[in-house]
């Protein structure tokens, strides 16, 4: 079953915060520190 408000499975959210990391030119750890750790 298949609802509107249902994340399809081939979507990697990973991948994503990967791809937009790298086109800031940003390594993991900048990105961690730029959402903090609450």
């Amino acid at each position: 079953m298949n609802t509107s408000t249902e994340t399809p499975k081939n979507i990697h959210q990973g991948r994503n915060v990967k791809r937009f990391r790298e086109m800031l030119g940003w390594k993991q750890e900048a990105l961690a520190l730029a959402l903090g750790n609450d």
